[in-house]
């Protein structure tokens, strides 16, 4: 009975996370052209010399948007990196979880004697 438990669980935890997701990327996605256009003025208005802030602006116009996804991709991955880790930090072993772990287990103990 526990495995058909943990199974749902797992499954609903990842079709909601699934549609987090998705959503994530698309607020992302829709947000891609109003941040290269931003940037563009900021850069701009940031830049020191004529010839300085020409450069500068016509590099963002022609690569910011590849940067801009590439940020995008990455934060999409991270998040999927962070939902995947269903245990937290107690996955890798942080000595920290363990050592928590243990008082509360000493507590447990101690309560029960």
């Amino acid at each position: 009975m526990g495995d058909i438990n943990d199974a749902y669980s797992k499954f609903n935890f990842w079709l909601e996370n699934l549609l987090f997701i998705a959503a994530f990327t698309i607020f992302e996605l829709l947000m891609v052209i109003p941040v290269w256009i931003k940037n563009i003025a900021q850069i701009a208005w940031a830049s020191k010399g004529l010839f300085i802030t020409v450069f500068n602006t016509a590099i963002w116009i022609f690569a910011g948007l590849f940067i801009t996804f590439y940020i995008l991709v990455t934060d999409v991955v991270n998040l999927f990196k962070l939902l995947k880790d269903l245990q937290g930090c107690r996955s890798d072993n942080n000595q920290e979880c363990k050592n928590e772990e243990d008082k509360e287990d000493e507590d447990v103990l101690l309560l029960s004697c």
